[in-house]
């Protein structure tokens, strides 16, 4: 687990999945930043982590899952926005390639990831956002 601090000075978890392989760890791939689903209502990481588990074994794709502030006042927005700088300033250590960077988001995160996608073209973050993934699940 890391911890980034957001813009008004409060601490933020992340939760870095990956998967342990025999490959080069020099190597730089593709990973994804999780923002979870339930903001309307509390949600948290570990109530999505055998699914992200389930991703990440199956696609040795590294993922960080963020454990969103649910206080009234605060800006989940702004802490995907402190989320994505750390993934940047951090991609070296986590043998991440920054041009392979995907936001993916269930439910209300789906709606943060597409946000943070806008937001971060309008901020002009470089290298971009390559890809979203955004997930609604349909229940009977």
């Amino acid at each position: 687990m890391y911890s980034t601090t957001a813009s008004d000075g409060a601490f933020v978890d992340l939760y870095f999945y990956h998967a342990e392989t025999e490959s080069n760890a020099s190597t730089h791939g593709p990973v994804i930043l999780h923002l979870h689903g339930g903001e309307m209502i509390p949600g948290q990481v570990s109530d999505f982590d055998k699914q992200l588990g389930f991703y990440v074994t199956n696609t040795l794709v590294p993922l960080l899952s963020v454990e969103h502030r649910i206080e009234a006042g605060k800006s989940v927005a702004q802490d995907c926005y402190a989320d994505l700088q750390w993934l940047h300033e951090h991609a070296e250590q986590l043998h991440i390639d920054r041009r392979r960077f995907a936001v993916m988001g269930d439910s209300a995160g789906g709606g943060l990831s597409a946000g943070l996608a806008l937001s971060s073209r309008y901020r002009q973050v470089c290298p971009p956002i390559a890809k979203q993934i955004l997930i609604y699940e349909i229940h009977d």
